[in-house]
């Protein structure tokens, strides 16, 4: 039993110094309110801490904001997947390098809406590489475009065909690591 009145002593103890500890702690609060009223200094931090806090805030609800419309599905065909895309467009190949996009506009306008004229260029000499790529609003439109495959501009013929998509190395088999064919060596024949 001797044992059990020493905890006891100890719980008492704790208990008092807790007790203790509260009331130091209530103090200090006590005066550094007192202080806080008087220093224009220590007011002037904690406005400016109160400024940037609400900044904070208003750029995390912009951040949530843009984060909501990058992941929203587009409307109106101002985006969306790239098969769609595709199936919506046509390349255009042979083409002379004083074409501009306006001048495909005008030659592929009867097919149907064009969305998008882009004439690609080399990213060093920023020179035209002879193609280009061309939108229509819908897909029907490239059926009707690929009538004007061997049309002149600019007194070349051009080749017109639907825009494929790209399938990556990696999806269509073979890229990195090659065929997985058995070697032969020098000794068999």
């Amino acid at each position: 039993t001797g044992n059990d009145g020493d905890e006891y002593l100890l719980e008492e103890e704790a208990g008092q110094e807790a007790d203790n500890g509260d009331a130091s702690l209530q103090e200090d609060a006590k005066a550094g309110d007192a202080a806080a009223g008087g220093d224009p200094e220590l007011d002037s931090i904690e406005s400016k801490i109160k400024e940037v806090e609400q900044e904070a805030e208003k750029l995390m609800s912009l951040q949530a904001k843009q984060k909501e419309l990058l992941a929203a599905p587009a409307g109106d065909g101002a985006g969306g997947n790239s098969e769609e895309l595709d199936s919506r467009s046509i390349h255009i190949g042979n083409l002379d390098f004083a074409t501009k996009p306006d001048d495909l506009q005008q030659l592929f306008l009867p097919c149907g809406t064009v969305n998008r004229v882009t004439i690609l260029r080399d990213k060093f000499t920023n020179k035209p590489k002879g193609f280009a790529y061309l939108e229509f609003s819908d897909p029907a439109s490239v059926e009707v475009s690929l009538a004007l495959d061997g049309s002149l501009v600019h007194n070349r013929a051009i080749k017109v065909q639907p825009k494929r998509t790209n399938v990556p190395s990696f999806m269509r088999g073979g890229g990195r690591g090659g065929s997985r064919r058995p070697v032969r060596g020098r000794g068999m024949r």
